[in-house]
């Protein structure tokens, strides 16, 4: 079974071949419900998903709003 249309266009545009044991980034969050989301789609896919910067939401107010993205990466050789 194939991912969604959706999460290939994603794999597609931000993907980026290196190494195939790194992770690259895919995705820029707004926010944690929106990485958690696209998380999820790309699991259900059977790609594994690292997010980083997700533990900044706490400091909402004392960080400028850019500051709280969540940045999400899938191993090179998944894209």
């Amino acid at each position: 079974m194939s991912p969604p249309f959706s999460i290939v266009f994603l794999m597609v545009i931000m993907g980026d071949r290196k190494a195939m044991s790194e992770w690259v980034t895919v995705y820029q969050a707004a926010n944690n419900l929106e990485a958690h989301t696209i998380k999820g789609a790309l699991e259900v896919s059977g790609i594994k998903v690292q997010l980083k910067g997700e533990a900044l939401a706490g400091a909402l107010g004392e960080l400028p709003a850019n500051a709280i993205e969540v940045t999400l990466l899938v191993r090179s050789y998944d894209i």
